[in-house]
């Protein structure tokens, strides 16, 4: 089943899959993993990179690019291209990754004991350079990863 792009009721994609394509085309990703998938398989990585992107919790300037009318509305370009560089990360299986349960700190093999330190989750913007960069000021996370709470009197 096709993706249904924003603003379409229902929506499960920010972007097209021409658009994606066009999109990791320009930037040398073609000849990629991406290429080599079916058209069923990039629109499934489409929803997955969708579903990544709207975790981060995007300001509602992010979901209307203010160049369009709302009889045009798209999401913000940088918000399509992120949507777009989650999805070539999905197809490549590291987008999402379980982590282990328990670390390894120690291994002995023979006489020989190895210790490791404590291994540190890294950020997600260590992890993903160019998504974090992309949607910078378009959500509501700020330097330190919380979001701003609003309190109102009523």
């Amino acid at each position: 089943m096709p993706v249904a792009v924003y603003p379409a009721p229902g929506y499960d994609s920010f972007i097209s899959l021409e658009d994606a394509n066009a999109y990791l085309t320009a930037l040398g990703y073609a000849k990629n993993v991406w290429d080599n998938k079916s058209t069923s398989e990039r629109e499934a990585a489409l929803r997955r990179g969708t579903q990544f992107i709207y975790a981060r919790r995007l300001l509602p300037e992010a979901l209307w690019d203010t160049t369009t009318t709302p009889a045009t509305a798209r999401v913000h370009p940088n918000v399509a291209a992120a949507t777009a560089e989650a999805a070539r990360r999905h197809v490549e299986g590291s987008l999402y990754g379980d982590l282990p349960s328990a670390p390894v700190l120690e291994k002995t093999v023979g006489p020989l004991t190895l210790r490791y330190g404590q291994p540190t989750i890294t950020s997600e913007a260590a992890r993903y350079p160019v998504i974090t960069d992309l949607l910078y000021g378009l959500t509501y996370t700020n330097s330190s990863g919380y979001g701003a709470v609003t309190f109102e009197r009523v």
